[in-house]
C-alpha cells in the first residue's frame, strides 16, 4: 500500500510470524541458537553482540532516549506557535516600524521549515531507520 500504510494481512515490519518459525526448512538446532527475551519470546529482529546495539540497552535506558527525543520535539515544534502568540508583544516592542507583515512571516517561515523538515524526516526515518 502506499503512505507507508501497513497492509493489515501481513505481519509489521520487524515481527516474525510462529509460521515462519515453524518451516520444516528451519533445522530445529537452530532455534535455539536464536536470542530471545526473558519471557522465552524469539527477538526480531535478533540484537547483536555489541553492547552498544540499542536492542541490548536496557529498558531505562531506551526509555530515556524516547524521552529526551519527545522533550527536544516538542521544544522545536513550540517555538514557532510561540513566536506567533507573541506577535502583538514584538509589535508594541519594536514600536510597529516594521509593520505587522515581517512579524508574521518571522514565524511563519519557522512553522514552514517544521512542516518541511517533518514531511523529509519522517519517510527517512521509515526508509533508513
Amino acid at each position: 500500500m502506499g503512505l507507508g500504510i501497513i497492509n493489515t494481512r501481513s505481519p509489521a515490519p520487524g515481527t516474525v510470524t510462529i509460521e515462519e518459525l515453524d518451516q520444516p526448512d528451519v533445522p530445529h538446532a537452530e532455534l535455539h541458537k536464536l536470542k530471545r527475551s526473558p519471557h522465552g519470546i524469539i527477538l526480531v529482529p535478533q540484537p547483536t553482540d555489541d553492547p552498544e546495539d540499542p536492542l541490548n540497552w536496557p529498558l531505562w535506558r531506551r526509555d530515556l532516549m524516547i524521552v529526551i527525543l519527545a522533550v527536544f520535539a516538542v521544544v522545536v515544534a513550540s517555538g514557532a506557535i510561540l513566536l506567533a502568540a507573541d506577535t502583538l508583544t514584538l509589535l508594541i516592542f519594536y514600536d510597529a516600524k516594521y509593520g505587522v507583515t515581517p512579524l508574521a512571516l518571522l514565524s511563519g517561515y519557522n512553522l514552514l521549515g517544521t512542516g518541511i523538515s517533518a514531511a523529509i524526516a519522517v519517510p527517512s526515518a521509515r526508509i533508513w531507520g
